[in-house]
């Protein structure tokens, strides 16, 4: 049977999750007990039936595609093989195991008051999926546990109605895969007492399914951090770092997810944050509330590598950095009134409360590129009150050398574009007009910044155009805020070597796939290249949104 790239990823993910450490032995808690991450996927046939007929599926098939993935799975099936002792028996594990679609649900708590990485509890339920021999499927994992981890087999117990066997070492005990009802279940408990892994596999399997419903954009995996829970449980709260962690809005937060799904011809990733608490710290500034796009589409260029439109409240990222300072008592006075005086300008009032929360980043593309430094990136700062911006800007940057030294001004028709020097040499044009704070930096910054404020100029705000987004509509998330692309080709410019080093950071499967010839890196990048644009896997697309109290990112791919 031929393994598909997205069963290769489900396998995978099994893999890790079944492989999380277990540490030393501790005692059952006396409360019942809620997981701190639980991961729910669709098995192997489930993935290939939701990506196959995606842009990224289609290249991962291709022949040109599999020799990026291929070689990372291999020792897996490899280890299989040499555990299970025949090739009978690993066939026949193989073959059960690839065609299992249904759902594979994992719940994790782990050590409280130990190391972040301790785990001490893992319960696991697979459920049916209408063909598959779910007691063979649990007779063939066993086979797996006893020839890879210590122990024997001793007492057993009963268990939602049904005998499970118990095996005990290394300070762990778990059970062995039993059938109870129409599923296949398991736990695994650091010490001797699995009363708190019953509880949790209880609450697991009383819950609903996630992934791999019948509806459009189910998850075919769904991961979620309860991360209140798991920072309540460890006392993050307490003491002195507790305060900082408090200032800087960690106790707003509630859980954590991703998801990956399909949307159409694309793959979704969403990340979703959930917030318990209105006063957010930081995230107020990283994961704004507001509910519409900036009207900043106008002042694209036609051709850009990567561009978003969104928002980001520095004035919020402030106030939360001063409370921070006072929670860890770094300055015995008063903060602000520091400020003021080293910097002749009350930052908050006279500058931050004029600069509004609607951004454009863009970073255009590279074109005979050398060094890093050289890269072109421009930010267009929308404006609350541009003259009183104006005024708090001129007084702080006298207090700002040597970080920034005026160095050079032009004039863009009537707006002052200044370039400033820096103890790096690494110089930043600033522009201060048409609304707007414009910052630009590299090879073409000067360009580029004159550019922005020439468009804004002769075009009023506008919506953002996105013909990129026509086709995700319904795939994009509640309250969109901010949206941006990312061209992979457009960044073609970039010398092979480092440009195959980025890539082999990004991509999972590129780091056990073809071997990269430095004589002939230059080639291969441009056959990578190739196989993304034949695929339509040229533009990396992302969205943001804020709902319900929780903010979404979501990229499609």
């Amino acid at each position: 049977m031929q393994v598909g790239p997205a069963a290769a990823a489900a396998l995978l993910t099994v893999s890790l999750t079944l492989s999380l450490p277990a540490q030393d032995p501790t005692t059952a808690a006396t409360a019942p007990p809620a997981a701190h991450l639980t991961v729910e996927a669709v098995g192997p046939a489930g993935w290939n039936a939701q990506f196959s007929p995606t842009n990224v599926g289609s290249m991962l098939a291709s022949q040109e595609g599999r020799p990026y993935w291929e070689p990372q799975i291999a020792p897996m099936f490899a280890m299989w093989r040499q555990l299970l002792g025949s090739d009978a028996d690993y066939e026949a594990m193989r073959g059960r195991v690839l065609d299992y679609g249904g759902a594979m649900r994992f719940a994790v708590r782990f050590g409280v008051g130990r190391r972040g990485d301790d785990v001490s509890d893992v319960v696991v339920a697979f459920e049916p999926d209408g063909h598959t021999d779910l007691q063979a499927l649990g007779v063939e994992l066993r086979k797996l546990i006893e020839r890879s981890a210590p122990g024997e087999w001793r007492d057993e117990v009963e268990l939602f109605g049904a005998q499970a066997t118990l095996r005990r070492g290394g300070g762990v005990t778990a059970t062995a895969p039993f059938v109870a009802g129409d599923r296949l279940l398991m736990l695994l408990s650091v010490g001797e007492d699995v009363t708190a892994a019953r509880q949790m596999l209880e609450a697991l399997i009383a819950a609903p399914v996630t992934v791999g419903q019948k509806r459009p954009g189910s998850p075919a995996l769904r991961l979620r951090v309860d991360l209140a829970r798991l920072l309540e449980d460890n006392d993050a709260f307490a003491g002195e770092d507790g305060e900082l962690m408090k200032a800087l809005g960690f106790g707003s937060l509630g859980a954590v997810t991703m998801e990956v799904a399909s949307a159409g011809p694309h793959i979704a990733v969403d990340i979703g944050v959930e917030f318990a608490a209105e006063e957010r710290g930081i995230f107020a500034a990283l994961m704004p509330a507001t509910t519409s796009v900036p009207a900043l589409g106008h002042l694209l260029a036609d051709k850009t590598a990567a561009w978003r439109i969104g928002r980001f409240d520095l004035g919020a990222l402030f106030s939360s950095a001063v409370s921070a300072i006072e929670a860890m008592r770094m300055n015995d006075g008063d903060v602000r009134e520091s400020m003021k005086k080293e910097l002749g300008v009350d930052v908050e009032k006279e500058l931050l409360a004029h600069l509004g929360d609607e951004v454009l980043v863009i970073g255009s593309p590279l074109t005979n590129y050398d060094r890093l430094r050289e890269t072109t990136w421009a930010i267009a700062w929308q404006l609350r009150d541009e003259a009183a911006f104006a005024k708090g800007f001129d007084a702080l940057m006298p207090h700002a050398r040597p970080f920034f030294s005026q160095a050079e001004t032009v004039d863009v028709d009537g707006v002052e574009l200044r370039r400033y020097g820096n103890l790096l040499q690494y110089p930043v044009w600033i522009a201060v007009g048409r609304g707007l704070l414009v910052i630009s930096s590299g090879r073409d910054a000067e360009e580029e910044a004159t550019r922005i404020l020439t468009a804004a100029a002769k075009a009023a705000a506008a919506p953002t155009p996105a013909p990129e987004f026509a086709g995700l509509k319904r795939h994009l998330p509640a309250g969109l805020n901010g949206v941006a692309t990312f061209d992979i080709a457009d960044f073609g410019g970039v010398p092979a070597e480092f440009w195959l080093e980025a890539l082999d950071e990004v991509m999972p499967f590129v780091g056990g796939g073809p071997e990269i010839d430095p004589d002939e890196a230059e080639e291969q990048k441009e056959q990578f290249l190739q196989l993304l644009k034949t695929n339509h896997l040229t533009t990396v697309r992302t969205a943001s949104g804020f709902a319900a109290a929780t903010w979404h990112w979501r990229l499609f791919w």
